[in-house]
């Protein structure tokens, strides 16, 4: 986890400049990431060592982004230890990715990424050359340097967005065969499992996660109207002030997956790919689907985090969201045929909304729903025959 700050915390070293002023000083620290030049990174470790706390998370962040070195950071050391954690870290350079505190946990296993390498990561977002306020705001969902989708700002009052930027030029892991026989049939991510899989799964971002099994109805969706992050309004009260259609919520720009049926109360879940689904090989999907309406449930493996926003002030809301990073065929499989999906899902709970000190807790108490069951065919659309197409 890296370093966080109170951005309403200023120093006393004076009224001017980036020593008063935490945006100043995060503009400039997102203007050298963007430059990319570590010839500052002295200057850095140097500023680290005495800056106020409000500026620590814009310079750690530099830091990262210029030295690819991550340290994990317990939630509960002090300031100092924090500054010495990383300015030890940049005096080593990068080193290997590593899994650390490995634990059985109710509905799954919790687990920290360790100088994880930030492959798949959520992150800000560069700014707009037409901003002027926050340096840093909305943030994407990142696979390697390409943005996939952007996920929003951190305002408890904003709107969770899901919109598509680009696709990647590579799939979000490379998993080879021996850990794709893990995903076989009813995958359990244990200790076993993770430990398995702990080279793939330091391409992602430094942090603590949860990962655990979760069987979660899925209907393909075409049409964006259709989708829950646009169709929330509907479950929301004294909505007449909305803005009209062409300005409304946000939603998922691309085909997506999402449960038939949304219960008020319970989160808006939303399962977004990382490659195309219209790049989907029929004879795949049809292998899988047989497979399935056979009895099996093969694991398909999601990146996860919840938002939990209280939206204009007005609605609280929780938005699920699960972003396919293996199994895009399967997970087609298990729409057409009507059967609950097999998520392997690691949730990162550093962007997971809830109580710092507890957001395992607070995320399991919105995934209990999903836990898995007695897996039967939903009786609300017949499964598909072998020759049903899209």
């Amino acid at each position: 986890m890296r370093a966080g700050a109170d951005p309403e915390r200023t120093s006393e070293r004076g009224h001017h400049g980036c020593e008063a002023n935490p945006q100043v000083h995060a503009a400039v620290c997102v203007a050298l990431e963007l430059l990319g030049d570590a010839r500052v990174v002295p200057a850095l470790v140097e500023q680290l060592r005495t800056a106020p706390d409000a500026h620590i998370f814009d310079l750690v962040h530099a830091l990262w982004r210029l030295t690819g070195v991550s340290p994990l950071v317990a939630p509960s050391d002090t300031t100092e230890a924090l500054r010495e954690t990383w300015i030890r870290a940049v005096e080593r350079g990068p080193v290997e990715p590593r899994l650390r505190e490995v634990a059985a946990a109710e509905l799954g296993t919790t687990f920290a990424v360790d100088e994880g390498r930030g492959r798949l990561r959520i992150d800000y977002a560069p700014p707009a050359k037409t901003e002027r306020t926050w340096p840093r705001w909305s943030r994407s969902l990142f696979v390697g340097e390409q943005a996939l989708y952007d996920v929003g700002s951190t305002c408890g009052t904003c709107e969770t967005v899901l919109s598509l930027i680009g696709w990647p030029e590579s799939r979000a892991l490379v998993i080879g065969e021996a850990l794709r026989r893990t995903l076989a049939d009813r995958p359990v991510p244990d200790a076993a499992w993770l430990s398995a899989w702990a080279p793939v799964l330091g391409a992602l971002e430094t942090g603590r996660y949860l990962a655990c099994s979760l069987e979660v109805p899925v209907d393909r969706v075409d049409d964006p109207a259709a989708s829950w992050l646009h169709r929330r309004r509907e479950w929301r009260e004294d909505d007449d002030d909305w803005p009209d259609e062409d300005d409304g919520p946000p939603h998922a720009c691309t085909p997506h997956y999402q449960p038939p049926v949304y219960t008020p109360g319970d989160a808006f879940t939303v399962l977004a790919p990382s490659q195309p689904l219209d790049a989907l090989d029929e004879a795949t999907v049809e292998r899988f689907g047989k497979s399935i309406r056979e009895g099996a449930r093969p694991g398909v493996l999601a990146l996860g985090w919840k938002e939990d926003r209280y939206v204009r002030a007005r609605w609280d809301e929780e938005v699920l969201v699960l972003c396919l990073l293996d199994g895009h065929h399967k997970l087609e499989a298990y729409a057409r045929a009507g059967v609950d999906a097999w998520v392997v899902s690691l949730f990162a709970l550093d962007h997971t909304w809830g109580p710092p000190d507890d957001r395992a807790g607070a995320l399991r108490a919105t995934v209990q729903r999903l836990a898995p069951r007695a897996t039967t065919v939903r009786s609300d659309r017949p499964a598909p025959r072998d020759d049903d197409a899209t």
